[in-house]
């Protein structure tokens, strides 16, 4: 609920807190954010000439996700100027109503149905790319599996030629995983620019010869009564790209150093593989990785904070995951947990349209891994992580014994 407005600005919690340079943060993200949350479920970062907020409670992740009236999507990135309507991501970046329709554009090639089609597909990559280092007893498994697997899914679904999965990682990379100093951002920005570029050339192409793909399909579709233009649709790709490339590989890397480094979770996997679908909810929720920003549209005072118009909002899914008043035993690891209603996915209108996708890949990794490679562990202990609005594993290289 939204505060009946009796609050001091001199109240507020201000913290010197960046979530792409907060060293503890790049330790261990969700015990930081676990800590502060705890204190301050809401805070403000002062930046320039506005506050950057950030919520981490259970119930005011939601509560926001759901307030697109108050707060809106259509500048993500917290520390830039609000974007002019034609720089926008599609539809990540565009609100109701219109985003509805946007959104609807993509519904059929997600819907269920849909994605257990694409079940044996997805089941034969994973075995090709387990296979091809299994023998090897090691491997870099961000940069040989959790990268490629869903690079080369979203490539076969747009179209792309699969000889440019590197360059696509690499583009990814430099897009979301910079720091926060302006060189950083600049980098980023021109990163995201040559996605633009890259994805421009596939839509001239596809209108002149269509294929039985998705930028074929969208090609075809209409918002607000009008064909879809270029300039809508490279934005709407860019979208798809950066969202199918990038999560599902930084949320299988938390996975799989949780089983690598936890023996008693793994095995009963092993021991009931029927398990694993409501495992992998049970890691979402524990290893949420997402940090949408939001622009606030409107002077709002949210749970006792005067955020100002022009303020931005991180909306941490990684704090939400391990809230006690959110979940039963929030710092407990429970593969039979009854009830799981995590927020990784986001809510409201723009909770993660690629979710039924993401939920198959992530189900089908960790089948097709333990059938091949039951017992692994950790080949070197030196972690880190990298921030922002994707949070996730630098590298990871795990080793297992031939023949195990």
């Amino acid at each position: 609920m939204m505060s009946d407005g009796t609050t001091n600005q001199d109240k507020v919690p201000t913290l010197d807190f960046n979530y792409r340079a907060d060293e503890a943060y790049l330790r261990d993200p969700w015990q930081r954010i676990s800590q502060l949350r705890d204190e301050h479920p809401i805070f403000a970062t002062p930046f320039e000439d506005r506050n950057i907020w950030m919520v981490s409670g259970y119930d005011q992740v939601r509560e926001a996700f759901q307030r697109h009236d108050v707060f809106s999507s259509h500048t993500l990135n917290v520390y830039a100027p609000a974007n002019h309507p034609d720089q926008r991501i599609i539809p990540a970046e565009i609100d109701p109503p219109l985003h509805g329709q946007f959104r609807k554009m993509i519904l059929p090639h997600m819907a269920p149905s849909s994605i257990d089609a694409m079940e044996p597909e997805l089941r034969q990559l994973a075995v090709e790319l387990i296979e091809g280092f299994g023998g090897r007893g090691e491997c870099d498994f961000i940069g040989e599996f959790a990268k490629q697997f869903p690079t080369q899914i979203f490539m076969t679904m747009m179209g792309l030629p699969l000889d440019k999965a590197e360059y696509m990682i690499r583009l990814v990379e430099i897009y979301a995983h910079q720091g926060a100093d302006d060189e950083s951002r600049e980098t980023s920005l021109a990163a995201k620019v040559e996605i633009g570029d890259f994805l421009s050339k596939l839509i001239a192409e596809r209108r002149a010869s269509p294929r039985d793909d998705l930028i074929s399909h969208l090609l075809t579709q209409e918002v607000d009564g009008r064909p879809v233009t270029d300039l809508e649709l490279r934005n709407y790709s860019v979208t798809l790209y950066l969202g199918g490339l990038d999560t599902v590989a930084m949320q299988l890397g938390n996975m799989f150093l949780f089983l690598a480094t936890n023996h008693g979770h793994r095995q009963q996997l092993l021991d009931d593989p029927s398990l694993i679908p409501a495992a992998s909810e049970e890691m979402l929720r524990y290893f949420p990785i997402l940090t949408p920003g939001r622009y606030v549209q409107e002077d709002v005072d949210f749970h006792g904070c005067p955020m100002k118009k022009g303020d931005r909002l991180l909306v941490s899914t990684v704090g939400a995951g391990r809230d006690p008043n959110g979940f039963d035993d929030a710092d407990v690891v429970d593969f039979t947990r009854p009830v799981n209603r995590h927020l990784s996915f986001g809510a409201g209108p723009h909770r993660c349209v690629g979710s039924n996708l993401a939920r198959m890949e992530l189900v089908v990794a960790l089948e097709e891994w333990h059938r091949r490679i039951p017992h692994y562990r950790l080949a070197d202990d030196d972690l880190s992580f990298h921030g922002g609005g994707v949070l996730g594993l630098n590298g990871l290289r795990l080793e297992w014994d031939v023949g195990d």
